[in-house]
Order: structure tokens, then C-alpha cells, then sequence
């Protein structure tokens, strides 16, 4: 006896070998105009710098708590300029391992880019506003670091 397998491949195998084959090639079609998009998307977005950090240990050198207005007054809107923000600032710091010698107050301070932190840390305006902190603020150290890009 003689099996027809005709109407199986019509029924079957035909279908899905088309669905298949479609399958295939709307992939590679829709990866190929993803690939496209994506490289006028580069080139259209501006490149962005990577945010900027200051990260220092300080100490108030005097307890008069209106020392450093003064200094907040000349250096806050440089800074602001610079695009500023305070991450973390405080007294408290958990050492989770190794040793932390220093006393005093930590901060962390965001920065549009490194480049915005050294034009303002070294603007004449600026280096005029850190006389005012002399002898009021004991620093341990203050360093710039270049965050990671977006």
C-alpha cells in the first residue's frame, strides 16, 4: 500500500518551511535597519563628557561657625557654574576594611565634567575665594577624579 504524503506537505511541512524562511529573513532585515538606526543615533547624539569628582577630607580649623561664609559666598556660585552638587558630605565614615586615619568632615562633589573642575579650580575668581578659607580649614587631601561616561 502506497501512502500519499502530498496532502501532509501541503498541510505541514510547506507552511512551516515558509514560516521558517520568513522568519530567517525578517530577522536579518529587521537586524540590518536596527544597525542603521543605531549608527544615525550615534551620529546624531552629541558626545557627553563623564561627570567630574572632588573627594577630600576637611577640617574646620576654628569653631566660629560663620568663618567660612566669606569663602561660601565668593567660591558657591563658581562652583555652581562648574555644576556642582554635593554626593556625600558628612563626619561619619564606616571603614569597612583597611585603616582610615583621617578626622574630620568627607565629601564628594559631582562636576559636569574633570575639565569644568580644573577651569574652575584654577579660575583666577576662584583662586582668589580660597584665600578666604586660609587658616580657617585644615584639609587632609582634595583630589579630582573623572567619573564613569553615561
Amino acid at each position: 500500500m502506497r501512502t500519499n504524503h502530498r496532502p501532509l506537505l501541503r498541510r505541514a511541512i510547506l507552511p512551516l518551511a515558509t514560516f521558517l524562511c520568513g522568519a530567517v529573513f525578517g530577522s536579518i532585515a529587521t537586524s540590518e535597519m536596527s544597525a542603521a538606526t543605531s549608527e544615525r543615533s550615534a551620529e546624531a547624539a552629541p558626545q557627553v563628557a563623564p561627570p567630574g569628582y572632588i573627594i577630600g577630607i576637611t577640617r574646620a580649623a576654628t569653631s566660629d561657625p560663620n568663618a567660612l561664609t566669606a569663602y561660601g559666598r565668593a567660591a558657591g556660585p563658581l562652583a555652581a557654574e562648574a555644576g556642582m552638587s554635593y554626593l556625600a558630605r558628612g563626619p561619619e565614615v564606616h571603614v569597612l576594611e583597611g585603616e582610615w586615619p583621617f578626622e574630620g568632615s568627607f565629601m564628594i562633589e559631582q562636576y559636569t565634567s574633570l575639565q569644568s573642575i580644573l577651569d574652575f579650580w584654577y579660575s583666577p575668581g576662584y583662586q582668589e575665594a580660597k584665600k578666604l578659607r586660609e587658616g580657617l580649614v585644615d584639609i587632609d587631601f582634595l583630589i579630582a577624579v573623572e567619573g564613569l561616561a553615561p
